[in-house]
């Protein structure tokens, strides 16, 4: 007899196999056929879970976002001062893409398609990233009591500084490396380069009265 195939697990292979595809051609050049044959099953089965290439990609992109924000959550504010929070935020986001750079590429496919996919499922996208706002406004709030960071932080301003410094760095680490004639990849120069965004980060958001 033929196992009854697992539907939820059938969803997570076309998935993983799909960020592959998508990560490596972008969106345009992606295959269905090549997601298939990598996830190990029939291309209809695809278009029965996903309906169409473009639902595909949002479904990636979505479980990226949320595999970001759920790293994120575990960040534990009430046993640190504000300041080192911060800094702990700096410290996930960091791992996290040095892990997982696919986002990034996911999301420059996306920046070139102008967003089309966040845009047609917008009250999706902003559930699934409204964490960052909120836990990066506690832990400014934490920061007017323990007074170890500025009042007048902005929390928009804060994460896409952070996502800047971290990414401009995994992005461009090939070209850099052959300039500065330094492996930007080694351990070394990626805990240094922590080290570097942590003591920018840091200047920021300290109090200016301490």
């Amino acid at each position: 007899m033929k196992r009854k195939k697992d539907p939820i697990l059938s969803q997570h292979k076309i998935l993983l196999a799909a960020k592959k595809e998508f990560v490596k051609y972008g969106f345009d050049g992606a295959r269905m056929d090549r997601i298939a044959d990598k996830a190990k099953v029939n291309k209809q089965l695809i278009y029965y879970y996903f309906k169409s290439k473009d639902l595909l990609f949002t479904e990636v992109l979505k479980e990226s976002y949320r595999q970001l924000r759920t790293e994120e959550e575990k960040i534990n504010i009430d046993n640190m001062t504000a300041y080192d929070a911060m800094l702990n935020l700096v410290s996930v986001n960091w791992n996290y893409y040095i892990k997982h750079p696919e986002l990034i590429f996911l999301l420059s496919s996306e920046n070139l398609m102008r967003a089309r996919h966040v845009k047609d499922h917008l009250t999706t996208f902003l559930d699934i990233n409204k964490n960052w706002e909120v836990l990066t406004k506690e832990i400014i709030e934490k920061g007017k009591k323990d007074k170890t960071i500025r009042e007048d932080l902005d929390p928009m301003q804060i994460n896409i500084s952070i996502a800047a410094l971290v990414i401009f760095y995994i992005t461009n680490s090939s070209t850099l490396s052959l300039l500065y004639q330094t492996d930007l990849t080694s351990e070394e120069e990626k805990t240094n380069r922590l080290q570097s965004i942590m003591d920018t980060i840091g200047s920021w958001i300290t109090n200016e009265n301490l």
